[in-house]
């Protein structure tokens, strides 16, 4: 089996590397090609698959590498893991729940053909849907189980540490960096200054848009913070420690729905464990006092003046979701179409006096999908976050291990009300990690045989033979 895996693989890296040398022949990315092809031979495991896909959604998102050669590089991912699937003669695999998977596709390629195919929808609907599908099932199909999974979550959590020491690095530098090998980065750099009154103070960093930061760096936090739990010794004190950098890093985006994210993992947390297994939240909330003072300390003057500017409520974003409402009740089934340009210019008939500047989306995951899909794509979407969040939760003590990415998909959830986190590229492929990581758990706890039963009937063979005899 491991001779023909093996073939299986070699196989596979000649086609590429013909494939990748064909396209790219006489180009400078023959070398990125052929380097890529390398890594994808030896990128067999499930966590290593993993890392590999983040990194090129990340550089995708970021602008060092186009769309379209990131989501060719994501498709070779995903057919490495089907036939190294094949080639080991394991029984190929869909995600959990793939009814509803099923009918999240069929209802968004239903609204494609509904509207005639525009090219904007076809992008936006292959980054937030087609991909993250793929990218459940090269993690359904990959070699899986709980050492398995438990190492994908500290791989989403260096990951989103890398973007924060990244950022905290142009945050001290007081200038972006690396700007030159992104035409992404130089373009919207002037857009960031020009659309927050706070200026540079207010950090994107690699993600761009200082909300879209904090929420990674809320959802790492937290993540480091279930780590921390579920570790001993010196690793429940770097996981502390790496939560509490995430932490400043997320309060220099002076972003308000930080404080929403932050507090709701934590109560997650605290709902998916035993009051034994919180010692190290403990630590954490009294470390991050200082912590953020000191951070906030830095950034006084700039909170203050967005404190002195902003109110309370804001009533933009109340805005927003009443015309993202107002446009799901004139369209109930299929919406307006996806894509952002599309809504933008397709909503104006609809906004309503609080959303005083036209928006390309109503800055919430759930109204945007029932505003561009309708709403059928919308219950489905409700169905897929809320059923595996319910399961952990009724299974809660049985599982130590599903702390970690229930409180993940609780940040993202929640902060998705007031940031269109689900429906990022990069962000929503988070989210759809850890929401694999919580199902995978909870299939593997299904197919667990009880011991204790095993243990009694093998305990009372003997007894009933001696009695017999």
């Amino acid at each position: 089996m491991k001779d023909r895996s093996t073939a299986g693989i070699v196989a596979l890296a000649i086609s590429l590397s013909v494939v990748t040398a064909a396209a790219t022949v006489y180009k400078p990315g023959l070398a990125v090609g052929v380097a890529f092809v390398a890594v994808l031979i030896f990128a067999r495991s499930l966590e290593a698959r993993l890392a590999v896909w983040l990194v090129i959604r990340l550089l995708s998102f970021s602008g060092y590498i186009s769309l379209t050669y990131g989501e060719v590089a994501l498709a070779l991912v995903v057919a490495s893991a089907l036939l190294q699937a094949v080639t080991s003669r394991r029984t190929l695999r869909l995600p959990a729940l793939p009814i509803l998977w099923a009918a999240f596709a069929s209802l968004t390629l239903i609204n494609l053909l509904y509207f005639g195919f525009p090219t904007e929808s076809v992008t936006y609907d292959i980054e937030v849907v087609f991909e993250n599908f793929g990218l459940l099932v090269m993690l359904a199909n990959s070699e899986n189980g709980p050492r398995q999974t438990n190492r994908a979550i500290w791989v989403v959590a260096f990951t989103i540490l890398g973007i924060g020491l990244f950022s905290g690095l142009e945050y001290a530098a007081g200038h972006p960096l690396l700007t030159q090998l992104s035409s992404a980065r130089i373009a919207y750099l002037p857009t960031v200054e020009r659309a927050t009154f706070q200026g540079t103070q207010r950090l994107g960093s690699i993600l761009f848009n200082p909300d879209w930061l904090a929420a990674a760096m809320a959802l790492g936090c937290v993540l480091w913070v279930g780590l921390a739990i579920a570790s001993r010794g010196p690793k429940r004190w770097l996981s502390v420690s790496c939560a509490l950098v995430l932490l400043a890093v997320a309060t220099t985006t002076l972003n308000r729905a930080v404080f929403v994210g932050v507090p709701a993992g934590l109560l997650a947390l605290i709902l998916i464990n035993s009051k034994t297994r919180v010692r190290a939240l403990y630590v954490f909330a009294i470390m991050a006092i200082p912590i953020a003072t000191v951070t906030g300390s830095q950034l006084a003057q700039t909170a203050l003046f967005r404190l002195q500017n902003l109110a309370p409520i804001d009533y933009l974003r109340v805005g927003a979701a009443q015309t993202a409402i107002r446009v799901i009740f004139a369209n109930p089934l299929f919406g307006l179409g996806t894509g952002w340009e599309r809504y933008l210019t397709k909503s104006e008939s609809y906004r309503t006096s609080l959303q005083t500047i036209p928006l390309a989306h109503p800055h919430n995951s759930f109204l945007e999908v029932g505003a561009m899909l309708g709403l059928p794509a919308l219950a489905v979407v409700l169905a897929l976050v809320a059923v595996p969040m319910w399961r952990s939760l009724i299974t809660r003590h049985a599982t130590p291990g599903m702390a970690a990415p229930f409180a993940g998909v609780t940040v993202l959830a929640v902060m998705s009300l007031t940031v269109n986190v689900i429906t990022l590229p990069f962000l929503g492929t988070l989210f759809w990690t850890l929401w694999w990581i919580l199902t995978e758990q909870q299939q593997l706890l299904h197919r667990r045989p009880s011991p204790l039963v095993d243990t009694r009937q093998a305990s009372q063979a003997p007894r009933t033979f001696a009695r017999a005899g």
